[in-house]
């Protein structure tokens, strides 16, 4: 599993990050986005311990686009614009349900809080101690009846798009919609026989440059949802 590098300039560093590869992780000895990419440029250009500021994340089992800055000024600047909600996110997520989505663009609204060392978030009502807003859009693109795994059931792939950054936010709330994501064992549905992967990815990040202040884009085509 290695980060694959999409763009880079003297500000920015963009990366295709496969499913099973943390973003960052504290276990000695365990690889993550920020160490591989470090050894990268490292052996690339000869630079010892390379600036890579982390300025957004993925879960551990999420394929997906993620953008590094390469200096402290682009640094201060991206997180800069993702506190003000300047970066736009769309995810593709793979969900169970029997219900029948309605072919439209739906809004969820919800309150969460997170135990960071259970490593799980929850819905809550709005106003509840450390309660945080959690917002996105979603909607149906394709549908289909699995029938390989035993009992049949539907599966819905759905196009979301990202208003908050919560930790867990689109699995806890998918699934407290009634639409688990599948693979997820923590908030998700695994049915019998499933062995495939988690059925959510980062697949279209835009953002503005740090310096040119211009518009990027980068799209993917995520690997794990072709093995659902």
């Amino acid at each position: 599993m290695k980060p694959q590098i999409i763009f880079e300039d003297d500000d920015i560093l963009v990366i295709h990050k496969p499913a099973g590869l943390s973003t960052q992780t504290s276990r000695v000895g365990a690889p993550d986005c920020v160490s591989e990419l470090k050894i990268l440029l490292h052996e690339r250009d000869g630079i010892n311990d390379p600036y890579l500021g982390i300025i957004h994340r993925l879960d551990q089992p999420v394929e997906g686009i993620l953008v590094f800055a390469k200096n402290k000024e682009s640094a201060a600047a991206l997180s800069k614009d993702i506190q003000k909600n300047r970066f736009w996110k769309e995810y593709r997520a793979v969900v169970k349900s029997e219900e029948v989505i309605e072919q439209r663009q739906h809004h969820l609204i919800d309150y969460m809080v997170t135990d960071r060392i259970a490593n799980l978030s929850r819905i809550v009502e709005q106003g509840e101690n450390q309660a945080k807003k959690a917002e996105l859009y979603y909607e149906p693109v394709a549908s289909r009846v699995e029938t390989g795994l035993g009992e049949p059931f539907r599966i819905h792939e759905l196009k979301i798009l990202l208003m908050t950054g919560r930790h867990h936010q689109i699995r806890l709330q998918l699934s407290h919609a009634g639409l688990p994501i599948l693979g997820d064992s923590k908030y998700g549905a695994v049915p019998p026989g499933y062995n495939g992967p988690l059925g959510l990815a980062a697949c279209k990040l835009a953002f503005l440059h740090p310096r040119s202040r211009q518009k990027r884009a980068f799209s993917i085509e995520a690997d794990t949802l072709k093995e659902i």
